[in-house]
């Protein structure tokens, strides 16, 4: 359930992990001549009830926000702990600072938060604690939540369902009649119980070919077809993808993202 019908999603980055084009110009298959095809790391924002929300924070996650002149962020949802989802968290600080309303709430599985926290913890460290190294402000609020129970959050309704990643898990999140899925390889029955009666499946797509962690092309639309939303967006798509080549023979309700594409729902 859709508490507020006014969603604005914004692709801040489609890309994979290293990127398109690559370090060193290469850029596939992709014509770089379409700016279209100039990927970032991938992640989202969602804009809904005067909240600004984050889905990951890559590591260009500085130059988004500024193409999308973005100062204010309410909250973050992390789908995983790999760096090209988690490595932009630093950019946060200047957020907290400029917005002086206290430590910014991070959310996630119970995997996810411990690794953040380990991984980044002097954004989540209270000052004035036992630690007598940490000299600034508690920049990041971590919140744990449960798979597979609803929880409401800035005006929208939350439901995250495990993926497979191949060698890891990660969290896939349904919001409203939305649904996010990226760095997956395997979905199960019981995540596509939440994959019903959507306006939106925003959904991984590697490349062309068969991938040991990442969904494929083909294994993609598969998903697609089976969960049958009203519009489903590629992304994490790697240089073996054109846009305008995988436009052109996508079905009519599937269509390749872009960094700075917008959505409402």
């Amino acid at each position: 359930m859709n508490l507020d019908k006014s969603i604005k999603i914004t692709i801040l980055g489609c890309g994979p992990s290293g990127g398109v084009p690559l370090v060193g110009g290469i850029w596939g298959k992709c014509d770089p001549a379409d700016p279209k095809n100039y990927r970032t790391r991938t992640s989202i924002l969602i804009q809904t009830n005067d909240h600004n929300i984050l889905v990951d924070t890559s590591p260009d996650l500085r130059a988004q926000l500024l193409r999308e002149n973005i100062g204010k962020i309410d909250g973050i949802f992390y789908t995983h702990a790999h760096a090209d989802h988690c490595h932009g968290i630093d950019d946060l600080r200047p957020i907290f600072i400029a917005n002086k309303k206290g430590p910014i709430p991070v959310y996630g599985e119970e995997n996810v938060i411990d690794s953040l926290v380990k991984m980044f913890g002097y954004l989540f460290i209270k000052r004035g604690t036992s630690d007598k190294s940490v000299q600034y402000p508690q920049v990041l609020s971590p919140n744990v939540l449960p798979l597979y129970h609803q929880v409401n959050l800035f005006g929208l309704q939350w439901t995250l369902f495990e993926q497979d990643h191949g060698f890891s898990k990660t969290t896939g999140y349904r919001f409203g009649n939305v649904a996010y899925s990226t760095d997956v390889k395997a979905l199960d029955d019981r995540a596509f119980e939440h994959l019903h009666d959507l306006d939106l499946w925003i959904v991984s797509c590697l490349g062309e070919k068969l991938k040991p962690t990442h969904s494929h092309l083909d294994l993609a639309l598969e998903w697609i077809k089976r969960a049958n939303p009203k519009r489903a967006i590629l992304i994490h798509m790697d240089q073996s993808l054109d846009y305008a080549i995988l436009k052109a023979k996508l079905p009519a309700n599937v269509e390749p993202a872009y960094d700075g594409m917008a959505v409402f729902c």
